[in-house]
C-alpha cells in the first residue's frame, strides 16, 4: 500500500511539472503558444497512459491534435504580436 501512494505521489509530481510553465497569471499581452500546448499535452497523454490510464490519455491525445492543427495558424498572430511589441 505504501509503494502504490509513493507511485501515485511520483506520477503527480510528474504531471505537475509538466504544466508547471502554464500554472502563471498572463502578463498583459501575453498569450499561449499552441505548440507549445501541444507537447505538454501529448507529454501528460505519454505519462497517463504509461499508468495505464487510457480514458485520460486520450483526452489529452485529443487536445494535442487540436493545438498541433491550430499550430499553424497560431504563427501569423505571433508573430503580429512579436511586432507590435517591437514597434511600441
Amino acid at each position: 500500500m505504501r509503494d502504490a501512494a509513493l507511485h501515485e505521489r511520483d506520477e503527480r509530481a510528474s504531471m505537475e511539472r509538466i504544466f508547471e510553465p502554464f500554472a502563471h497569471e498572463p502578463e498583459d499581452g501575453e498569450f499561449a503558444d499552441a505548440a507549445w500546448l501541444g507537447h505538454g499535452a501529448i507529454q501528460a497523454s505519454a505519462l497517463l497512459l504509461a499508468r495505464g490510464d487510457l480514458d485520460d490519455a486520450q483526452k489529452y491525445a485529443k487536445m494535442e491534435e487540436t493545438y498541433f492543427r491550430i499550430a499553424p495558424q497560431a504563427k501569423p498572430l505571433m508573430l503580429q504580436h512579436t511586432i507590435d511589441a517591437v514597434v511600441d
